[in-house]
């Protein structure tokens, strides 16, 4: 959260650019999710932990019950009610037994049902985990019945009923969706929905053939999903990858989890003699990403060489060096220290009349051509803050130039981080003057360091 700070102590600085024209680039504005940026994302399924260190949800289904501080079973809605031979979610085809959730599709005379739970309450009152990012590992066994399907899943309703931003602000997001079919073999997708499920409603899936009997043995799904896209793997396999351009745009909404089992033609024809078949969670376990990502980890950029010709340089950003130390002649009462790049400023007795003083900043006229923001670090822990006078009004942290009373810039402070953004008629002003101040109005030791211009 933004703050101000109203003082006004004269803070300077002797600087020297080696460069002519420095800014910062404007990049590409759209934000349109068709153009989020296509990454190489890498995981290693068993060895994570140090990219994933913080486990944030965990139920191994110990106990004869479900969790009431992590789980309740779905509404008994009826489902799928476009499909033949769907059904109704029941509360009781839900259940923990042997250390295992276990969710039930069964007949019931001429009525079909399922189980399902999910992390939030049945009466929608509350949320007991969400999240957004990470890595979602469970380990499961699946019986096989054709017209029955199994899923573990993310939802947020309300969100992925916003339109027009693709799956961004808000998605169902599918982490593996187990459907038989005809011959025994089994089909598994993961997919994701956005832009509610009216006309607007988009979606993409990807999903994987299995020729082998997939059923009655314990498999472990982890489904990662990070800034760029998702990655299903299916025991220590990378199944597929998902980019997010793909898929509406990577999803930022944190979703709660749902288990479930339901019927539908979806999942193939229904087996006359159908009678009853299960699926178990032996456990599930979620973990947020502690260390960032490969792709946003930022090279440092090479500085270019001075260009003689007097051709344009690439925008780069600088740091400012040399600021003056000692005794200024322009504020009696203060003196400049360096240690290590950090500046101290330490107040006097020879404050001016209203407990300011002005120490200033020169370069070469001409120099700053390009400079869009300026930005520096303080600490204020031994500083005390001071009111202004109605002669020297109060300021916020101020940058300004001499002899140019519409170079003023207010500056905002955010943590301990100042930053002043500059408008056109600053930025005139700044090409053309010689010295300029950094006005901070209190008494006592300030400290400054990491002087920036862009």
């Amino acid at each position: 959260m933004k703050r101000r700070i109203s003082i006004t102590l004269l803070f300077c600085l002797l600087i020297t650019f080696l460069f002519v024209g420095c800014g910062e680039s404007s990049g590409n504005n759209e934000t349109d999710w068709r153009n989020e940026e296509i990454v190489d994302f890498v995981f290693d399924p068993n060895n994570f932990e140090d990219d994933y260190g913080n486990v944030t949800f965990f139920d191994d289904f110990n106990g004869n019950t479900l969790d009431p501080t992590k789980w309740d079973k779905c509404p008994e809605w009826e489902r799928q009610a476009h499909l033949d031979n769907h059904g109704w979610w029941e509360d009781d085809c839900s259940w923990v037994e042997n250390g295992n959730l276990v969710l039930e599709g069964k007949k019931d005379g001429n009525k079909l049902l399922s189980g399902a739970i999910r992390t939030k309450s049945k009466d929608f009152s509350k949320v007991f985990f969400e999240q957004a990012e990470g890595l979602f590992e469970f380990k499961f066994k699946a019986e096989y019945a054709s017209g029955l399907w199994y899923a573990v899943w993310l939802m947020c309703p309300e969100e992925q009923e916003n339109i027009g931003n693709g799956a961004t602000d808000g998605a169902e997001i599918d982490m593996i969706e187990i459907l038989p079919n005809d011959n025994r073999r089994t089909y598994y997708q993961s997919a994701v929905h956005w832009d509610g499920y009216g006309s607007q409603h988009g979606s993409n899936h990807k999903g994987k053939d299995i020729s082998k009997d997939f059923y009655d043995d314990w498999h472990v799904a982890q489904f990662v999903w990070h800034k760029h896209g998702y990655q299903l793997y299916m025991d220590g396999e990378l199944a597929y990858d998902m980019k997010g351009r793909e898929f509406g745009g990577t999803s930022k909404v944190p979703t709660y989890l749902k288990i479930t089992s339901e019927f539908g033609s979806w999942g193939g024809p229904l087996d006359k003699d159908f009678e009853s078949a299960k699926f178990y969670v032996d456990y599930i376990k979620v973990y947020e990403r502690t260390s960032p990502y490969p792709y946003d980890v930022e090279e440092e950029p090479e500085t270019p060489e001075p260009d003689n010709e007097g051709s344009e340089e690439a925008p780069v950003k600088k740091t400012l060096t040399g600021f003056m130390t000692g005794d200024n002649i322009w504020s009696s009462g203060t003196n400049i220290t360096e240690s290590e790049g950090v500046y101290t400023a330490t107040s006097g007795t020879g404050w001016d009349k209203d407990g300011s003083c002005s120490l200033p900043v020169q370069f070469a006229a001409g120099t700053l051509v390009g400079v869009t923001k300026v930005q520096a670090t303080f600490d204020l822990t031994n500083f005390d803050v001071r009111a202004g006078s109605a002669q020297y009004p109060s300021y916020e942290f101020k940058l300004e130039w001499a002899n140019k009373g519409a170079g003023i810039a207010e500056g905002t402070l955010d943590g301990n981080v100042v930053t002043w953004n500059l408008t056109e008629t600053q930025l005139a002003n700044l090409e053309t003057a010689h010295q300029a101040m950094i006005t901070i109005r209190g008494t006592g030791t300030l400290k400054m360091s990491d002087v920036v211009m862009f």
